[in-house]
């Protein structure tokens, strides 16, 4: 929850700073990285969850 707030804080300031493509070019990198992050963690906690599981 913490990271969508902070994405949802910067998508506010490159609205703010008028959206040049600069920075939401930045933007988009930092969610894709972000979500790229929440994906594997979530896939070792399900490989975890399978292992606890047998």
């Amino acid at each position: 929850m913490e990271v969508l707030g902070a994405l949802s804080a910067v998508s506010a300031v490159s609205n703010l700073l008028g959206g040049s493509n600069q920075v939401e070019q930045g933007i988009e990198k930092m969610i894709q990285s972000f979500s790229q992050m929440l994906m594997q963690q979530a896939q070792q906690m399900q490989q975890q969850a399978e292992k606890a599981g047998k």
